[in-house]
């Protein structure tokens, strides 16, 4: 019974060459990031004088480190999960701002 519950929890981890723990420091981190810059664009809709590019710089740079690990996965030739159709289709503007 806690086998196949646990390959639940290893699966992910393991399809983008992670350990568990590894993987969920890696999504810890990167919600925390997505956290301050959600602030941030949150301060700016009420001071858009404030943190004029901070958002959108802390999202460029989290897809930018994403695409790199899917980048470390593709080299070591493990598969990862993510769904092709879907990431294919986010289009970052380094210009834009938050």
């Amino acid at each position: 019974m806690i086998s196949p519950i646990l390959g639940k929890f290893q699966q992910h981890p393991s399809d983008v060459g992670e350990t568990y723990w590894e993987h969920f420091c890696h999504a810890l981190g990167f919600a925390l990031r997505l956290f301050v810059a959600a602030s941030a664009c949150f301060v700016h809709a009420i001071l858009p004088f404030l943190f004029t590019s901070t958002g959108s710089t802390m999202i460029n740079n989290l897809y930018s480190r994403m695409v790199q690990n899917r980048s470390r996965v593709a080299v070591t030739g493990r598969q990862d999960s993510v769904d092709r159709g879907i990431t294919g289709d986010i289009v970052i503007d380094g210009n834009s701002k938050a």
